[in-house]
């Protein structure tokens, strides 16, 4: 080599870069010895994977058993002991930890607030921690990318002078405030930046290499230098005698125009500038390996700058075939959408695994497509190699701290109480089989039977009443099946529970190691054994000890702060689990997949925005601040990416896959998509070129059908003995509409659970209302108290008692119910009229003969009013809308139609026969106004007799076993939903076009 020229070598893109290093290696490079002493060797290179597969490729290609293998390390990771050996003074302050420096960006950015409350922005970021959270985040990226450039704020007042938005001014101020701040509270800890401190142990070893230089050879292989640091260290390695810098990828046959045009968005910017800095022409580059073949070549014309690409036509004359070669092994797969993709993809990779050998991988930006890919692949229980891995927060005991967070959070909800019981390694305490019973029977009797309080007085609260309530009102009739020892377990695990969370209730204010140590003690008391025991508790045991050890760094505050805090770490933390390592399928990140050269890869989620994403400046500095800075512009990211999309693109077997839906969003192809795509039609292929084998087709073949049979809509038709013989007035209504509802629960005995999310249910609300209020007449029945008012508000308070700590019920119902109780009394004399006697919450059974059968008809009405004729005046009070009196004439409503039939016949106990004259409902809202009294302007007995006889008809119908109980059959509205949908399947029938 010349020893006055650096020492630059390019492997390169269409040669496998590892395998050649590894070749060149083994025949004595750099120093060209035949047989190398490998032991005296020092190769860096950019990243620990890289490091790892060169030291498989070695070991393979020297074809023995053993190996003395070279010394393998990433460029940063820089030997300290090395320093100080050869004098260097390495004693550099210790670096902040990521975690340390984003607590204390999260203290400085309180002080700004409390130093600027007259900014709108302060007084934004004060209303919400995770505002606060997102921007420590923000402003720790902007310090990363300023060490990383070797940047300072220190012009920072310049940057007044720029004509900036007001909101900008303010993001400055907080910038001046980390720019000093920050740097003196570092100062006095005696701590730096992490990349800082890389930077500066690299220049370091840049000294050490010059004045002690290594007597072993270095390799520098791989980098494109885009860290100031590292070029420096690439020059003093270029410069060594027995050393080398090895580019990924130097484009050598571009012509000269292009090479001037090269722009920041081009594959070849880093490099050129590398080359520039070395004093380097890029002609003086050797090529180490092969030289570039055809697929080199392509990549190059397809990635030609824009200002030279009119000088396509004259570069692609004649080239064909050449463009033939180039995309040998190379196949396009266009998906529908990103579930396609996915699948397509992992069908490409589970074909893999037919073969022997071999290795393929998805090589993506988009962790979206990926984890659609990993997922697509449990169809064959297949695990793949995610060098990303997923976040630690999703996994075991992390995922057990995340819910105990959220359960804080809600107050203790019904809901995030439900998860928390739920989570595999809950058992506070108990066996935990024991403890997923009694969590069960907590879900029905707590969270899906009543409305539970805030807090955990509310938990408590609602288990008692359900206890005193147990067996006195109608229950769920899985919660009446309930044992005595089923109750008996829940009473002793309850103030287990409580005992247990009551550490993280009700705190305020204080410092954030106290909020750690009892998350993690109430954590520990409800996971027990199983806290510790999953394979991701190391990662989660080495975050905790982090987190302990920064902790002091975070202003005090209280726990739901802190939490957020947390829950940011657990979410960054990567989990790898260990089982998907050793396979031959992987998904690589772009930084990930440098310098790997598998047998097969796919380059996928190549569409506009995702490969390559958008430039963005940030929020902190716009494109003139960093000009002022001397900070590379955004669009730089992009010639990365466009490098690494080079590189993959050079393997041997290639698949480029992108999708044309992203969800209900058309996709765009990628830049370069559309370029490989301009490339080939200007030589005149066309994109059948690029389609291989159908594997498109064989994807959709996984899921297809060969015959569907569209869902019809159910008809059944169980025994007549077997069908209900007794119904109430109410039910009757939903027998007309729905009568599939009616086979459900009173055939199969099925009971629809409350959705534990809900709030408390309109239905409880009506009993409280009808309760308090039947009271009230029962009490009554003559003339009103002179305290009308206060009387039924004293009912009331009877009734709401028990829900006091609800705070809907106690808050908002309760003030609907007092606005309801002074619009009776102040209507009830027009409601009463000339009656003589009022009845309230009466029970009436009617027997019908049905042939052979007796079928009891039941009702319970709210109120009859005997009037002075003797004719009756019943009353309904309705909590929603009442029906209208077309639906009551029309037999599809006939609650008190069949009443006043009911009463005809002396139905009602203690009442007598009595003809009915008015029917009314009275809507009881507790809005504005408060009630409404709406009557059925019908002939009350005509229709009364009317309606009866058509109910007998019609269960008359049902003693004949053929006639079937079909869902939906007189719905008031197409779109109402009713609570067997979902067991009847009406959305499968209803699409397949039956209708009952």
């Amino acid at each position: 080599m010349d020893k006055d020229r650096p020492h630059v070598f390019s492997i390169a893109c269409d040669a496998s870069f590892l395998d050649t290093l590894a070749t060149e290696i083994l025949k004595g490079f750099p120093v060209g010895n035949s047989e190398p002493n490998l032991g005296e060797l020092l190769v860096l290179v950019p990243t620990r994977r890289a490091a790892r597969e060169l030291q498989f490729k070695l070991l393979a290609q020297s074809k023995l058993n053993g190996l003395v293998l070279p010394t393998i390390r990433p460029i940063g990771d820089v030997d300290e002991d090395d320093l100080e050996m050869e004098g260097a003074d390495s004693r550099l302050p210790d670096a902040i930890s990521s975690m340390g420096r984003q607590f204390l960006i999260i203290a400085l950015i309180d002080k700004w607030i409390s130093e600027n409350p007259h900014l709108q922005l302060a007084r934004e970021i004060s209303n919400s921690p995770q505002q606060a959270q997102s921007l420590a985040i923000s402003l720790a990226e902007l310090i990363d990318s300023l060490e990383t450039e070797e940047v300072t704020l220190d012009r920072l007042p310049d940057a007044y002078f720029i004509d900036l938005a007001g909101h900008r001014e303010a993001i400055l101020g907080l910038l001046g405030l980390i720019r000093i701040d920050l740097a003196a509270k570092l100062h006095a800890d005696g701590m730096i930046g992490a990349n800082q401190r890389r930077s500066a142990l690299i220049r370091l070893e840049v000294q050490r290499l010059r004045d002690h230089p290594p007597k072993g050879p270095v390799i520098a292989a791989g980098s494109t230098g885009t860290i100031p640091a590292t070029r420096e260290l690439l020059m003093a390695i270029s410069k060594l005698e027995n050393g080398a810098v090895i580019l990924p990828g130097l484009d050598q046959d571009m012509d000269d125009e292009s090479w001037s045009n090269v722009s920041l968005q081009h594959p070849q910017h880093a490099l050129k500038q590398l080359v520039e800095h070395l004093g380097l022409e890029r002609g003086q580059v050797s090529v180490l390996g092969n030289n570039a073949g055809n697929r080199a070549w392509v990549a190059s014309e397809l990635m030609r700058p824009s200002d030279v690409s009119d000088k396509w036509q004259y570069a692609l004359h004649g080239q064909k075939q050449r463009v033939k070669s180039g995309l040998a092994n190379v196949s396009l797969l266009v998906a529908r959408d990103k579930n396609q993709e996915a699948s397509v993809i992992a069908l490409l990779m589970r074909q893999e695994l037919e073969r022997s050998t071999g290795e393929i991988a998805l090589v993506t930006p988009d962790r979206d497509l990926a984890r659609r890919v990993k997922s697509a692949l449990l169809r064959w229980n297949v695990e793949v190699d995610d060098s990303a891995g997923e976040p630690l927060l999703r996994f075991g005991a992390a995922s057990l701290l995340a819910l105990l967070m959220d359960t804080v959070a809600s107050d203790f909800s019904a809901t995030s109480l439900g998860a928390l019981f739920a989570h595999p390694m809950s058992n506070f305490g108990l066996e935990p089989q024991q403890f997923r019973h009694i969590s069960q029977n907590l879900d029905l009797v707590l969270f899906r039977g009543q409305p539970m309080g805030v807090g955990l007085s509310g938990f408590t609260h609602a288990f008692d009443r359900a206890m005193a309530n147990r067996g006195k009102t109608r229950a769920h009739s899985l919660v009446a099946n309930l044992s005595d020892g089923d109750w008996g377990d829940m009473a002793e695990a309850v103030p287990r529970i409580v005992d247990c969370l009551k550490p993280l209730a009700g705190g305020g204010t204080e410092v954030f190691p106290r909020h750690l140590d009892r998350l993690i003690k109430v954590a520990t008391d409800i996971g027990g054994a199983l806290f510790w025991a999953g394979e991701e508790s190391l990662a989660l045991e080495t975050l905790l000890l982090a987190l302990q050890q920064e902790s002091h760094r975070f202003p005090p505050c209280d726990f739901n702060r802190a939490a957020t805090a947390i829950r940011h770490q657990l979410n960054s933390v990567a989990f790898r689990k260990p089982a998907a390592s050793g396979t031959r399928l992987s998904i690589l990140g772009l930084l990930e997949a440098r310098l790997m050269s598998p047998d097969t890869v796919i380059l996928g989620g190549l569409n506009e925005g995702k490969w390559p994403r958008q430039p963005d400046a940030g929020p902190w500095l716009n494109r003139p601040m960093r000009d002022l800075f001397e900070m590379p512009q955004p669009e730089r990211q992009i010639g990365q990416t466009s490098h690494d999309f080079v590189q993959a693109f050079g393997c041997r077997h290639v698949y480029l896959t992108y999708s044309r839906r992203d969800g209900m969003t058309p996709a765009i192809p990628s830049r370069w998509m559309l370029r490989l795509q301009t490339v080939m039609k200007a030589v005149g292929l066309g994109p059948e070129q690029l389609y291989s084998e159908p594997w498109l087709e064989w994807a959709a073949a996984l899921d297809a059908v060969s015959r569907t049979v569209p869902l019809q809509i159910p008809r059944p038709t169980p025994p007549v003995a077997a069908r209900p013989k007794r119904l109430s007035v109410t039910r009757i209504e939903k027998l007309v509409r729905d009568p599939y509802a009616i086979y459900a629960q009173f055939v199969l005995g099925l009971e629809p659970l409350v959705d534990s999310s809900a709030t408390p249910s309109v239905a409880l609300r009506g009993t409280l209302y009808h309760a308090a209020i039947g009271d009230f007449f029962t009490q009554h029945p003559g003339n009103l108290p002179d305290d009308a008012i206060g009387k039924m508000l004293e009912l009331g308070r009877k009734h709401f008692e028990p829900y006091g700590d609800t705070p809907e019920i106690s808050g908002f119902w309760w003030a609907r119910f007092r606005r309801i109780s002074h619009w009776i009394v102040e209507n009830e004399e027009s409601l009463r009229g000339d009656a003589m006697n009022v009845v309230a919450e009466v029970d009436g059974v009617l027997e019908l003969n049905l042939g052979d059968t007796k079928f009891h008809l039941s009702a319970r009405a709210d109120r009859i009013d005997i009037l002075g004729d003797a004719t009756a005046h019943i009353i309904d009070f309705k909590s929603g809308s009442p029906p209208s009196t077309k639906a009551v004439s029309a037999g599809f409503s006939p609650q008190l139609t069949l009443q006043a039939a009911m009463l005809e016949q002396g139905a009602f106990k203690g009442l007598g026969r009595h003809e009915t004259r008015q029917l009314t409902y009275v809507r009881i809202s507790g809005g504005t106004p408060a009630g409404e009294i709406r009557n059925v302007e019908i002939d009350a007995m005509q229709e009364a007799r009317k309606h009866l006889a058509s109910l007998v008809a019609l269960l008359m119908k049902y003693q004949d076993e053929n006639q079937a109980y079909l869902p939906r059959y007189g719905m008031q509205r197409e779109d109402d939903v009713s609570e067997f949908d979902h067991l009847s399947r009406y959305w499968e029938w209803i699409l397949a076009g039956d209708a009952p």
